[in-house]
C-alpha cells in the first residue's frame, strides 16, 4: 500500500514541529499514515482510535501498539 506523511502546515499540535524521535503509524485500508516527532504517543493514539472506526493496526516505533 501507499504510505502517506502529513507536512508539518497540516499537523495542529505546536509540538509537532518540535523534534522528536518518536513515530506513529496508523494502518488504514490499502494505505498508512506515519506521523514523526509525536511527543505524548499515548495521547496521540488515544485520539485517533477516539475519533476513528476504520484504522486496522497502530504502531509506535515499531511496535505495534494496537489492532483489530
Amino acid at each position: 500500500g501507499n504510505t502517506y506523511k502529513p507536512t508539518k502546515e497540516m499537523r495542529t499540535n505546536p509540538l509537532s514541529s518540535k523534534p522528536s524521535s518518536n513515530t506513529v503509524k496508523v494502518v488504514w485500508d490499502g494505505y498508512e499514515t506515519v506521523y514523526d516527532n509525536v511527543h505524548h504517543t499515548n495521547a496521540f493514539v488515544n485520539k485517533i482510535v477516539e475519533n476513528n472506526t476504520q484504522w486496522k493496526e497502530i504502531w509506535v516505533n515499531d511496535l505495534k501498539v494496537k489492532w483489530q
